[in-house]
């Protein structure tokens, strides 16, 4: 069995859209990933928080679709970043429902629609 390496075949171009309570800043910003076989969306993110960028805000808990507290939008689409395959660039964005707490961590006190309740999330801040 063949390992996949990281070549510039293999980069993908993530843009992500960051927002900072404190400052009330907002805007995009892109990394440049080397995209592994079979990651999901979660697994760019981890991979940038932990040799990119670790100022970025994301959720995650179960990893397997069913809290579904890692909601947000992949161009434009509501995803499940934990069982969501990457497969090509992308630009993710907080969920529209709720107001922003960082980047794409919704404050889902704090909802434009009604929601469930609150849930055990990990929060990588």
């Amino acid at each position: 069995m063949q390992e996949q390496t990281s070549t510039s075949a293999n980069l993908i171009s993530v843009e992500i859209e960051r927002y900072d309570v404190a400052t009330g800043q907002s805007g995009a910003q892109t990394y440049q990933v080397p995209l592994g076989y079979g990651w999901t969306v979660l697994n760019v993110l981890n991979w940038i928080y932990e040799n990119v960028d670790p100022t970025i805000g994301y959720y995650y808990s179960c990893r397997i679709g069913k809290c579904e507290a890692c909601d947000c939008l992949l161009n434009g689409q509501k995803i499940l970043t934990c069982n969501s395959i990457a497969n090509g660039d992308m630009v993710l964005a907080p969920m529209p429902e709720f107001q922003v707490y960082k980047d794409l961590i919704p404050n889902r006190l704090k909802a434009r629609v009604s929601v469930a309740g609150p849930r055990r999330l990990t929060v990588r801040v």
